[in-house]
């Protein structure tokens, strides 16, 4: 049984249809960067964003803004994980009851992630496309891709106030995933401020560092999917 108090879905919307979300739409908090979804009574709450900085900024976004008043558990997604009229693969092929079940099993101080693409991040010095197999992606989407002003290595030190990074993470692709709030928390407001406030300094519709954060999201909630040492 789900019980419909622990629970949020967040989701970072442009215009996608969201009817997949329609069993839980009292739950769903939607961030909307483009045209407001259908019948938006329907949701939890709607809320317009500028159309910067990717499911990054919208996932900051409202980390920071209800830090203090965060439900037991957050599901974060995009607006069309199952890309039905897009040439790209799904981000999941789970349906939606599955999803909410999973993260509502999410353990303590846990994350839950959806994605079905797994990979080990170590290119600090920048991305490398073509190694990611990602030439499709940036046929369609690099015409506006804003390139990063900081390496990969620089973004992490920078979010998390330090001088070194690990040797490699971890990571399940997209900004996909279920996290408990006493995980967030385990991160300061002042990180989230510094995560949100970057995306909105960079002021770009598709910044490259939106997909550095595809590759830190679980390692910035799980210790578990950082490497250190060889």
């Amino acid at each position: 049984m789900i019980d419909p108090s622990r629970f949020q879905i967040i989701v970072a919307h442009f215009n996608k249809d969201l009817r997949w979300l329609d069993a839980f739409a009292a739950n769903t908090f939607v961030y909307s960067k483009g045209n407001l979804p259908a019948d938006p009574k329907q949701y939890h709450r709607v809320e317009t964003l500028p159309n910067i900085g990717r499911e990054s900024h919208t996932i900051a976004h409202h980390i920071y803004h209800n830090y203090d008043d965060l439900s037991d558990v957050l599901l974060f997604t995009q607006d069309d994980i199952y890309n039905e009229d897009s040439e790209f693969w799904p981000h999941c092929n789970l349906p939606l009851t599955t999803m909410v079940e999973m993260a509502l099993d999410t353990p303590e101080y846990g994350m839950t992630t959806y994605a079905a693409m797994k990979a080990t991040f170590k290119d600090w010095e920048g991305l490398w496309w073509i190694q990611y197999g990602e030439m499709q992606w940036l046929k369609v989407w690099g015409n506006s891709l804003t390139r990063a002003r900081l390496s990969p290595a620089e973004f992490w030190n920078y979010l998390h106030g330090v001088e070194e990074h690990p040797r490699a993470l971890h990571y399940h692709a997209h900004g996909l995933f279920a996290v408990r709030r006493e995980t967030i928390r385990l991160k300061p407001r002042s990180f989230w401020a510094r995560l949100l406030h970057y995306f909105e300094d960079l002021n770009a519709y598709n910044p490259e560092e939106g997909l550095y954060m595809e590759r830190m999201w679980s390692a910035i909630f799980s210790d578990s999917h950082i490497i250190w040492s060889e």
